[in-house]
């Protein structure tokens, strides 16, 4: 096994382990409710990440719109979307079904499965499907209540071999009915390409009743040394 092999299996450990318990706005493995919708339009801009093959353009920016439907109680429908604009520009999209499997009274876990596409300027446009699974804790703590999260997926892209790794850890708490503090550790291992691992805490205040705004930094700590300020704008219907 690589050394970079190791890092990155002792970074999804390690979370699983240390991170301490509301579910969250943003997805995860709680199901958004029959009848329940929610979106996210995000703006990344950043310093230049080459090394990183991910949508990005030489200046590191990116737009994503995010958002889910609750078709039923356990069943949820979704979209993820991605545009990286520029000369080297990329854009992909992925429609998924997320299945809760169990919910308990802190506890949930989900499994997903997801399908799209991926176009590149150069290489053109390829198949993308993604399976996955999370698993999330609601906790009350003495400053609000929070949640903690682990996402997982891999993304195969045929008919290049080829994989995407991705184990995701989110850790956030809402002091006050406004107010919202998040942080999350993206890790990221590409077959051919490395191991990348940001950092991204943020933090959100509710506008309205249906729209909160979330202003995050987002943190280049292994593989890259990529800093970006991410702005979003959540709504929920």
């Amino acid at each position: 096994m690589s050394r970079s092999s190791i890092t990155f299996a002792r970074l999804g450990l390690g979370l699983l382990l240390v991170l301490p318990l509301a579910g969250p706005v943003l997805g995860g493995a709680w199901p958004r409710g029959e009848g329940q919708a929610f979106l996210s339009l995000s703006a990344l801009i950043g310093s230049p990440a080459e090394e990183f093959p991910l949508p990005r353009t030489e200046f590191g920016s990116r737009v994503e719109l995010y958002g889910e439907y609750g078709i039923t109680e356990h069943w949820t429908a979704g979209l993820d979307l991605a545009h990286a604009p520029g000369d080297f520009g990329e854009t992909t999209g992925i429609v998924f079904l997320r299945r809760t499997l169990w919910q308990g009274e802190r506890d949930v876990f989900a499994l997903s499965f997801g399908a799209g596409m991926r176009h590149d300027e150069d290489e053109g446009s390829s198949a993308r499907l993604r399976p996955g699974a999370s698993w999330g804790r609601g906790f009350e703590t003495a400053w609000g209540g929070g949640w903690m999260g682990i996402e997982s997926s891999v993304e195969f892209n045929p008919p290049e071999d080829g994989l995407i790794l991705k184990l995701d850890a989110t850790l956030g708490l809402r002091p006050t009915e406004r107010w919202m503090v998040l942080a999350q550790l993206q890790n990221t291992r590409i077959t051919d390409g490395g191991t990348y691992v940001k950092l991204e805490p943020s933090v959100g205040y509710r506008v309205s009743d249906s729209s909160r705004i979330v202003l995050g930094v987002n943190i280049g700590l292994h593989g890259d040394t990529d800093v970006g300020v991410k702005l979003s704008n959540w709504v929920e219907f």
